[in-house]
């Protein structure tokens, strides 16, 4: 990190004003309600951290089959597994995707969970695969071998986290029920902050996302297509746990976070 550079700034008015660290009563009171019965929920970034949770979470709501979607088989078999345990009940089916890769791979993703769903549409989309590297936007080092690499790291933010983003939007709504499908896109606080350092790139592609999702929901007011943006908080995960980089450390950490 430059001298002199500031780690965090934030210039505009923070309104919130009471802070959680876990699940609290108002919110629980509510959940009873939120049944997802008979419904099919396709979850991307299934595999690790806040994805494992959300897969939980969803499990418990009842619906007819979860599809458990990432890169790596063997983390999102393990987070199948933890379904079965607090919830046996519960159909979870394993189909492994790099979103990353376009719309070709998304709509093969698609095609394998109707599938596995006996031809039936898709209810339900959590967009929640993302891709992490902290480093500076424009790098200071004089190697070029070091400049490209830093460059292609920055770089796949925008592949992952816009692009693939947008390819799995186009596949599901080719794919979702014909009325009322949901889209729920985890989104971030760094696509509002105003500096953080380390996460340019992150964070712009997050904000990106935010936006083209947000047009897209104007775009699917006809079939009463829903979607939500949701900002899960400062959680723990394998970018936040010990020994990972900091975006103020000025040292370069890569999290595929699915």
């Amino acid at each position: 990190m430059a001298q002199n550079e500031p780690t965090v700034a934030v210039t505009r008015r923070n309104f919130t004003t009471e802070y959680h660290h876990d699940t609290y009563k108002r919110l629980q009171a509510r959940l009873p309600n939120a049944a997802a019965s008979g419904k099919s929920v396709l979850l991307t970034g299934a595999g690790k951290g806040i994805g494992i949770s959300i897969a939980l979470a969803f499990a418990r709501a009842g619906p007819r089959v979860i599809f458990l979607c990432g890169r790596t088989r063997a983390t999102l078999e393990e987070t199948r597994a933890k379904i079965l345990k607090e919830s046996p009940t519960i159909r979870a089916e394993v189909i492994v995707v790099d979103i990353g890769k376009g719309v070709a791979e998304c709509l093969q993703a698609l095609a394998a969970a109707r599938n596995l769903d006996s031809g039936r549409s898709v209810d339900i989309l959590i967009n929640n695969a993302a891709y992490l590297a902290s480093a500076r936007v424009v790098g200071d080092d004089d190697s070029l071998a070091h400049v490209q690499e830093q460059f292609e790291a920055n770089w796949k933010h925008y592949e992952v986290n816009v692009k693939g983003s947008l390819a799995l939007a186009t596949a599901f709504l080719r794919n979702c029920v014909p009325s009322n499908p949901v889209i729920i896109n985890i989104s971030s606080g760094a696509a509002v902050l105003d500096y953080v350092p380390g996460i340019g790139c992150y964070a712009s592609s997050k904000l990106a996302t935010l936006k083209m999702y947000s047009d897209l929901s104007f775009e699917e007011t006809a079939r009463g297509s829903r979607i939500f943006h949701l900002h899960p908080g400062s959680v723990q995960t394998a970018m936040s746990a010990p020994g990972a980089s900091s975006p103020d450390t000025g040292t370069h950490t890569r999290v595929p976070l699915d």
